[in-house]
């Protein structure tokens, strides 16, 4: 499996949008699993946060940007040959960074911190070809082993899409006349 994710969420209430790319098995058309990599489509600004820096000015702008991997695991409940219904979980590890502008409008940093979730949810696939299937799903993300910040930040409902690549049923389609 090969599939593209976008997955939309908040950060301190502000709505980010988080691309990722996912590999994967699949064993016995019911379970799936593999790894994902995900980061911030850019760098989220907050205008409004205090920064507890000498040169750091009352209107500093701050940056964050995220980045994490992800061990999935999917258990299809239904499927027909057209809708597919799953229970995807994943493990997460990354880092979140920000920086904040300094008096002179130079940016610096300002925190760097690891962080792990468990993310659990709903998901939904409609198969255009049984090689080709856009998705659709929700969940909720659980932070932990990081700074409270991180975790009130991403301890959050999120919602994606996505689209899915069977590069076995592609495979067979293609050549299998």
């Amino acid at each position: 499996m090969l599939g593209l994710d976008a997955r939309r969420s908040f950060f301190q209430n502000v709505p980010v949008k988080i691309n990722g790319l996912r590999m994967g098995l699949q064993y016995k058309g019911v379970h799936r699993f593999g790894l994902g990599f995900y980061g911030l489509s850019r760098k989220v600004v907050f205008k409004d946060v205090f920064v507890d820096q000498p040169d750091a000015t009352d209107t500093s702008n701050v940056l964050f940007n995220a980045n994490y991997i992800s061990v999935f695991y999917e258990r299809v409940f239904y499927k027909s040959r057209k809708w597919e219904f799953a229970i995807p979980g994943l493990l997460s590890g990354g880092s979140i960074s920000g920086q904040y502008e300094d008096s002179t409008g130079t940016f610096k940093p300002l925190i760097e911190s690891p962080f792990s979730a468990v993310s659990v949810g709903f998901q939904t696939k409609y198969y255009i070809w049984p090689w080709l299937a856009p998705r659709f799903s929700v969940g909720y993300r659980l932070s932990f082993s990081t700074t409270k910040e991180v975790k009130e930040a991403f301890n959050k409902p999120f919602y994606g899409f996505g689209l899915q690549i069977s590069l076995g049923e592609l495979y067979r389609t293609i050549f299998t006349k």
